[in-house]
């Protein structure tokens, strides 16, 4: 291991737990999401720095922008994440491209204005909202997903997908509602 890396362990499952978890480790003045599956290339992170560093306030990648693409995703997903795409422009203003793709770059001193409480795959929807709901300046850049080097995705289309949903809903119809005190905890302590 790198003596520079911190590796932050968390005990529930779930992606949101665990960026929720490295969200309220993270020491520096930009977070960069990442998935831990190789699926995102790390180089193409400069260009959401540098697209923060210009005066954005979250950067989100696409990979349906010109320059971008995948090679990582099912006809169902795509057609799912380009329906939840839509209703989330309709209902929030939004204008992304491509509202489940996890590479997300932000300041750390946003992590408050989003206050992630949600501990499976609609975190980066959840992030895209609150973003939205709060005015923040977003900035969508070109990115390209690679195959899967590592594991199996737990990604499951139809009920992520609800999950997905109930999230635009509940903030649409809750905002800022938080589900449960346990979802809060990132430290598995009540």
């Amino acid at each position: 291991l790198r003596e520079d890396v911190k590796v932050v362990m968390e005990p529930r499952r779930g992606k949101g737990a665990a960026l929720q978890a490295g969200f309220l480790a993270a020491t520096g003045d930009i977070i960069v999401m990442l998935d831990a599956d190789g699926s995102m290339v790390p180089e193409e992170a400069i260009v959401f720095v540098s697209a923060l560093m210009a005066g954005a306030d979250l950067v989100k990648g696409s990979r349906f922008i010109q320059g971008a693409g995948t090679d990582d995703m099912s006809l169902l997903r795509m057609f799912g994440n380009k329906g939840l795409t839509l209703f989330v422009r309709l209902l929030y203003g939004g204008w992304f491209s491509d509202l489940c793709y996890g590479y997300i770059a932000f300041w750390t001193k946003h992590v408050a204005t989003l206050d992630c409480d949600c501990d499976g795959f609609e975190i980066e929807t959840l992030i895209n909202v609150r973003a939205l709901k709060n005015h923040l300046n977003i900035v969508e850049v070109a990115s390209f997903e690679v195959p899967r080097i590592s594991g199996v995705s737990h990604l499951r289309a139809i009920p992520d997908g609800w999950r997905i949903l109930k999230t635009i809903l509940r903030e649409r119809v809750h905002p800022h509602h938080r589900r449960s005190a346990i979802a809060c905890d990132v430290g598995g302590q009540t």
